[in-house]
């Protein structure tokens, strides 16, 4: 018979983002601990509301297995003395296994008697475990800036109210600073206050449901999700943000969730959609409403539909479908959305009296990073670090004009009021000014842009000119925080350094094209650059640029690394095109692991592989030999010779794999009936230089070496 294990912690309302990294340290430890002490689950479930985390254990036996096992002691010399009697280490042991001496048997191991020891632990009862378990478990909980409160020395997100605790339907005691865990639970603290008695395991989730909580966040989410569509269907339109992390934080700060509409004037639709959108979604959790169909009836993509004058807002009480109290609620709703309307719209006109290009000198006075200088100083800098981009990869003159005035452009927005109230419009705010002041289509969307990929969630600029501006940005935050030392430690990252090292590589992965010509941007070069133009600042004459440079390449490869794996390469074809200059072309870098990964799948490719691999473990890489064909003494060193001299390898890695396997049986003759490193000075430097010819076909494809391992 097995059983089922209900654990849950009360709080104090806990922050939204933090509950699902907390249920998920919750199962997780359950899952571990109890498997290390052989009571493993068949499942462990985390529910979760913001006032309580729950995990529901299933499949757990009556007590653990009784374990019979054979200890080893010390050796029968140092265990016994002359007359055959115990000495202190031969009793240690016996009271250590809990056995009588005289039960202790001696085996022989590699010619010396040791004392052996048939020890038998009997299981303990799964509810004495649990009880014995579960404080640290509570305890081990961590998250971003907890709290102690009362005289209690125990640290946690937010004050613990109260504790479940039960086996099936049986209470398992224990104590965590003097909070007994125990039966009682609590209800919605508005619609069904006070405590409740839970009977068993099983009937937890509908208990809560007749106190108006709905424990299960999946449940909450689909309520929410048929709530807020059927509302917005109710004004023929559709919601926007009906998933990701807005539906999520809503799911997390209610238990009871309803969804009411409000509206608000319409005069303020001739703001831009975005700015409503960031008003509404991220200061007040509400839903935006869209148009669903465009004026020909068509689906319109996102872009081309517009915001109706409508919002749905979830509130943590259903307030019993009375039309009073839910009027009441939405005119609450209504007059603080208003409000924000309402500043942002004036902020939106106020700004456009005074145009980007003047506000020069306010950027000048706006700190970038301490010992790094000004945000206008960080302009000037990228508008010298697109140059030089421009000026590598050869782009013509009117790009290159357009990429100067957005990066002296780009920050400027941040010295205006609207930035200032809603920080999340940066760049947004600078793109619909410029293009209000006629800077030109590209220039106002590169503007935008230049922050993308805002999140880890979000998507590389779409734009030529707006990707470029942003590999620039990102790269001169990592290159000035790296000068300064700023570097991630650990789960710290308090200057998103990891986000903006990942978005850099996302969006050289995507890959930079223009008219059907694609350009390539060498990042080591780039990096280098930048550090040569901090070089004033104080804080870079004191650093060693070599080493900084070098862990910049680390940091970044390691990014390139995980997205590599997230696409689901294999790592050691990873690692080996990692192995050369990955930063110094990342699209190309995908492409090789994308053509290695193709390469190993056929017994044609392997066979490649394998001759590659020989030669990369032997190839001379640091001297540079030349074939001399009249000394060619072996007819396989002829052969290879023959085969070898009229082919021509190329940076086109199809053909090169063509050209080695023509190669691969001359490769396997040569390899099975001559020795490379030859006594014979000349011998061994015509194999090696036979040998370089062909690594030369094939080493800029990656580490060959490092693909042994998966070789049959």
């Amino acid at each position: 018979m097995t059983h089922k294990y209900l654990l849950e912690i009360g709080t104090e309302e806990l922050p939204a983002p933090q509950i699902p990294m907390m249920l998920n340290q919750l199962t997780e430890s359950l899952t571990r601990e109890l498997t290390n002490l052989n009571l493993t689950p068949k499942l462990v479930k985390g529910l979760s509301t913001p006032r309580r985390l729950v995990a529901i254990v299933e499949g757990l036996p009556d007590k653990q297995p009784t374990i019979n096992k054979k200890v080893k002691g010390p050796p029968v010399r140092t265990a016994l003395d002359k007359d055959g009697n115990p000495t202190i280490a031969g009793q240690k042991f016996a009271e250590k296994q809990g056995v009588e001496f005289k039960s202790i048997k001696q085996e022989e191991e590699k010619g010396e008697l040791y004392l052996v020891a048939d020890v038998v632990i009997e299981g303990k009862p799964t509810s004495e475990i649990l009880s014995q378990m579960m404080p640290g478990i509570i305890s081990a909980i961590s998250s971003e800036r907890q709290m102690r409160w009362g005289d209690y020395n125990l640290k946690f997100s937010r004050p613990i109210r109260w504790i479940v605790s039960l086996l099936d339907d049986k209470v398992i005691e224990f104590e965590l600073e003097n909070i007994k865990a125990d039966r009682k639970t609590r209800g919605h603290r508005i619609l069904a206050p006070g405590m409740v008695s839970i009977d068993s395991v099983d009937k937890y989730s509908e208990t809560l449901k007749s106190k108006k909580v709905i424990v299960c966040p999946k449940e909450r989410e689909e309520a929410i999700t048929a709530q807020v569509i059927a509302l917005a269907g109710s004004v023929s339109g559709s919601a926007r943000r009906l998933s990701g992390s807005l539906l999520e934080e809503v799911v997390h700060i209610t238990e009871w969730p309803c969804a009411i509409i409000g509206g608000y004037d319409s005069s303020y639709l001739v703001l831009p959609d975005r700015l409503l959108e960031t008003i509404m979604v991220h200061h007040q959790r509400y839903f935006p409403i869209e148009e669903t169909q465009n004026k020909n009836g068509d689906s319109s993509t996102h872009k081309s539909k517009k915001l109706l004058p409508y919002f749905i807002a979830v509130t943590n009480n259903d307030i019993d479908q009375k039309e009073s109290a839910k009027s009441a609620v939405r005119q609450g709703n209504e007059r603080v959305l208003k409000a924000r309307l309402a500043d942002g719209k004036f902020f939106y006109f106020d700004d456009q009296k005074i145009k980007l290009t003047q506000r020069v000198e306010a950027l000048k006075q706006l700190t970038f990073q301490r010992g790094l200088g000004s945000y206008f100083e960080k302009s000037e800098r990228l508008a010298k670090a697109v140059a030089k981009i421009a000026a590598d990869i050869k782009l013509d003159k009117a790009d290159s004009e357009k990429l100067g005035q957005i990066a002296q452009t780009c920050k400027l927005d941040l010295v205006t009021n609207l930035v200032g109230e809603l920080p999340e419009l940066q760049g947004y705010v600078g793109s619909w000014y410029a293009r209000e002041e006629g800077l030109g289509e590209e220039v106002a969307v590169a503007i935008a842009e230049h922050y993308a990929p805002r999140s880890f969630d979000d998507v590389p600029a779409p734009s030529f000119l707006g990707r470029i501006t942003a590999i620039t940005d990102k790269l001169d935050h990592l290159v000035g925080l790296f000068v300064l030392g700023k570097r991630p430690t650990g789960s710290s990252d308090p200057f998103a350094l990891r986000r903006n090292a990942q978005g850099l590589v996302d969006t050289l992965l995507e890959g930079l094209e223009r008219d059907g010509k694609t350009f390539y941007i060498n990042l080591e070069d780039s990096a280098k650059h930048l550090l040569e133009l901090y070089a004033d600042t104080n804080a870079a004459k004191k650093i060693d640029q070599e080493k900084l440079l070098s862990d910049l390449n680390d940091f970044l490869t390691q990014r390139l690394k995980a997205r590599l794996l997230d696409q689901g390469l294999n790592r050691m074809i990873i690692d080996s095109v990692l192995a050369g200059s990955p930063l110094k072309n990342i699209a190309d870098t995908r492409h090789r692991a994308t053509v290695l990964e193709k390469l190993v799948q056929t017994p044609e490719g392997l066979g490649i592989v394998r001759g590659c691999v020989r030669i990369a473990n032997i190839v001379d890489k640091k001297n540079n030999y030349q074939v001399d064909q009249a000394s060619l003494s072996e007819t396989v060193e002829k052969k290879l010779y023959e085969a070898l001299k009229d082919k021509k390898f190329s940076d086109d890695y199809a053909k090169n794999l063509q050209i080695l396997e023509g190669l691969v049986p001359h490769i396997d003759a040569f390899f099975d009936e001559v020795m490379v490193n030859d006594p014979d000075d000349k011998k061994r430097q015509n194999r090696q230089a036979l040998l370089q010819m062909i690594h030369a076909g094939f080493s800029n494809l990656g580490d060959f070496s490092k693909l042994q391992p998966l070789l049959p």
